[in-house]
Parts: structure tokens; C-alpha cells; sequence
């Protein structure tokens, strides 16, 4: 176990999460892993050095909240060009929350001409709240402003599946979870600054107009 192996010695540990190559997408989140919590996130993932070499990260059936979510976009957003998420459609509903949020802090802080928060930032500064059972509406404010500093400044790839959704694209997904899909696509569209790909569809929704 590499996580293991880094626990051996100073050296090995400084290697370990100084090496963005150690950190394939299989060995960053294996598939169905009950360990990847949001408390290993905060414990191990945040010690892996930021750098552009980390492009692609798939995270499919994890036991994360938002939080989880929202710590692993601060470490890693810099230099995404590809994200896969599949989870249930209650976690989509808290990332969904949250991420119409912080687009809208981001857009407001541009607008006063401030300083960008910064996704962990915005998480370790959120109070406990419970389950969101409503989607809100996407602020107009989104659809007319595009981000200078986008978090997710190179990503070009977007694939967003829930459970019930696995052996099926967002176009054939049940009206709750294609719903939500398409809210989150267009929310990592504007958070990205651009319109994302998805690898399932042809074409994303963006909330900016041309």
C-alpha cells in the first residue's frame, strides 16, 4: 500500500507526495473504496504537492460529502483537464448547493474587484446544514459574468453519472437525475470558464451567453 510505504520513512514520504506520477487516477480513488472519507481527504490527499501533473481523476461510488468533494477541487483543480463522478443523487444535491454558492461568491468577489476564495476556504467556512431537498435556481448573475481566474482553468472533459444512472448517458437518465447532471455540468462550465465536453454527450449546457 503506497499510503502505507510513505508511513516507513521521511524520505519515502517526501517522494511519495512530492511525485504527481505516483498518483494514478486508480491508485488516487479506487472504485467503491469505503476508506476514501472525507477525513482521509483532509488527512492524506492535502499532503500530495500541487503541481500540473496531476490531469485526470475519476471518483466513482465514494463515501464523500461536499467537503470531501470541495477539498479535493482545492488541491487538485489547478491542473484537471478531466473529472469522472458517479455518486447518489443526494450527495448531487449538496455539491450542487455548494458549488452555486462558491460560483456565486467568486462572481460577486470579481464584480468588487476582490480577491478569489478558494474551495477550502469556502468549505471549512460553512456552518453544518442538513440534507438540500430543492435545487435552486442558477443565479442570472452566472449567465453574464465569465470567471478571469477560473478554479478549473484547464478543465476540457466533464462525465457525471449518478447510481441509478451507471449503464446510461445523461439523455436517457430518470427527469430528477438529468436535472442535476445538467445543473452540474453547467456550474463546472462556468467554474472552468468555458464550455466543458462531457465524454458521455455532445454538447454541454454553459451558463454564460456569448
Amino acid at each position: 500500500d503506497i499510503i502505507e510505504l510513505g508511513k516507513a520513512h521521511k524520505k519515502l514520504c517526501h517522494c511519495i507526495y512530492a511525485q504527481p506520477s505516483v498518483w494514478t487516477k486508480d491508485i488516487l480513488f479506487p472504485i467503491n473504496d469505503p476508506s476514501i472519507t472525507d477525513q482521509f481527504i483532509k488527512q492524506t490527499i492535502t499532503k500530495i504537492t500541487r503541481n500540473y501533473g496531476i490531469l485526470d481523476i475519476r471518483m466513482v461510488n465514494l463515501p464523500l460529502t461536499w467537503f470531501g468533494y470541495f477539498l479535493i477541487f482545492d488541491q487538485f483543480a489547478h491542473s484537471l483537464t478531466s473529472i469522472t463522478i458517479q455518486s447518489d443523487h443526494q450527495l448531487f444535491m449538496q455539491l450542487c448547493h455548494h458549488l452555486t454558492r462558491f460560483a456565486t461568491d467568486l462572481a460577486i468577489l470579481q464584480q468588487d474587484n476582490k480577491i478569489p476564495c478558494t474551495f477550502r476556504e469556502y468549505a471549512l467556512d460553512q456552518p453544518s446544514s442538513k440534507n438540500t431537498t430543492k435545487l435552486e435556481p442558477i443565479p442570472t448573475t452566472l449567465h453574464y459574468i465569465r470567471l478571469d481566474d477560473p478554479p478549473f482553468e484547464r478543465l476540457a472533459h466533464i462525465s457525471i453519472a449518478t447510481t441509478t444512472t451507471t449503464t446510461k448517458t445523461a439523455m436517457d437518465a430518470e427527469p430528477k437525475d438529468q436535472e442535476i447532471i445538467y445543473r452540474l455540468e453547467s456550474l463546472f462550465s462556468f467554474l472552468a470558464g468555458q464550455s466543458i465536453h462531457p465524454t458521455k454527450r455532445s454538447r454541454s449546457p454553459s451558463p454564460r451567453t456569448s
